[in-house]
């Protein structure tokens, strides 16, 4: 069976070293931000059905996954220019095989096209109603087909989620500068932090970073709230298995703006992980009077931007302070990985001023804008 795995688009590798993590499947980067996960099936159900061994293993990672936005069934695929191409590639599929009593088609679309995804929907629900007589449900349809259209790549299948897995339930306090939760996750992994290491996040904004990494050693599922809502359920009954564990981590978010550490309390508590987080209201320039010399293993966040809050004076002087402090408070082997999308002339300098050299980077897209992944060791 073959399934769409749904990236952030310059993350795809990230995603797919944690879809191997979670199951046995063969991987491989179809189109940007477009994950084909292939697995063994030993099933002898009808032909694109759901069956009961398949839906254990794609189950597993529907439920696990933190750095996969989506995740369908794999019908079909095109590259189209025009709605008649859509239409063209709905008209091969034999959809009474696939869809189960009622239906709906949902179409989610990126890029410059003459139609909209409203067309794509009605074109292809058209096509399918009047071919197979299948009835229509717009509120509770059974089978979801889900038109996945990126650029001139178009990519037919059935939606087993219904919402987008970066969505935590738990980012109830959000602000502009927050981090999309899949963000966050795939920048812990590109640091390679390990749960026995420390983790300091000097600008918690609203807490994902620390969140994600507490939910990941402690093994808590992001949809742990949610499973009941994933389009998977109504196709078969599924058997989601929480497996969490007891570990002693060290993460500190820290802030210097009281209400963001009260945000990130707030976010960590409905997440579950409130009790292994540290909170800390710290200006960038004391954290050598809250750390000792030499005792953190990773500073992972995503630095203050020029904005209408921090002027291009103050954020001179928080790139100072932050490596200045580095310095003192890292471990001989330990790194600063940052999220960046500007300010990267200030980051050179106080980087080189302060003994940091780059040692990887990786460059992504997403919500339209370019950002990177930068890791600094002394």
């Amino acid at each position: 069976m073959k399934y769409i795995a749904v990236s952030v688009q310059g993350l795809e590798q990230i995603a797919i070293d944690e879809i191997n993590s979670l199951i046995k499947a063969k991987t491989e980067i179809i189109h940007p931000g477009r994950i084909l996960v292939e697995i063994e099936e030993n099933s002898r159900k009808q032909p694109g059905r759901l069956g009961e061994r398949r839906a254990t293993t794609i189950q597993t990672l529907i439920y696990n996954t933190r750095s996969l936005i989506y995740i369908y069934q794999f019908i079909d695929q095109a590259k189209i220019k025009t709605l008649e191409n859509i239409k063209a590639l709905a008209k091969k599929i034999d959809f009474k095989a696939l869809i189960k009593e009622t239906f709906l088609v949902r179409c989610e679309r990126n890029g410059t096209h003459s139609f909209n995804s409203l067309d794509v929907e009605k074109g292809i629900g058209t096509i399918i109603h009047e071919k197979y007589k299948i009835p229509v449900n717009l509120n509770n349809p059974i089978t979801t087909i889900y038109a996945d259209i990126n650029e001139e790549n178009c990519i037919i299948g059935i939606d087993l989620v219904g919402y987008k897995l970066s969505k935590r339930d738990y980012r109830i306090k959000i602000i502009s500068s927050s981090i999309n939760a899949c963000v966050a996750f795939s920048l812990i992994k590109f640091a390679n932090w390990k749960e026995k290491e420390s983790l300091l996040d000097p600008f918690t904004k609203t807490g994902e970073i620390c969140i994600e990494a507490a939910m990941f050693a402690l093994n808590v599922s992001p949809q742990k709230h949610l499973k009941d809502k994933l389009l998977i359920t109504k196709l078969k009954k599924c058997n989601f298995k929480d497996k969490e564990k007891t570990a002693k981590v060290n993460l500190t978010a820290a802030d210097e703006i009281m209400s963001n550490i009260r945000n990130t309390e707030i976010n960590s508590k409905l997440a579950g992980v409130n009790k292994s987080l540290k909170f800390s209201r710290l200006e960038t320039k004391w954290l050598d009077s809250k750390f000792k010399k030499n005792s953190i293993d990773k500073i992972i966040t995503f630095p203050p931007q020029i904005s209408q809050t921090h002027t291009a004076e103050s954020i001179e002087q928080i790139y100072h302070d932050l490596f200045y402090n580095a310095e003192y408070i890292l471990k001989k082997s330990g790194s600063i990985v940052l999220l960046m999308n500007r300010n990267l002339e200030l980051l050179n300098r106080y980087s080189t001023e302060f003994n940091f050299k780059i040692t990887k980077t990786l460059e992504f897209e997403h919500g339209n804008q370019k950002y990177v992944f930068i890791e600094l060791k002394k």
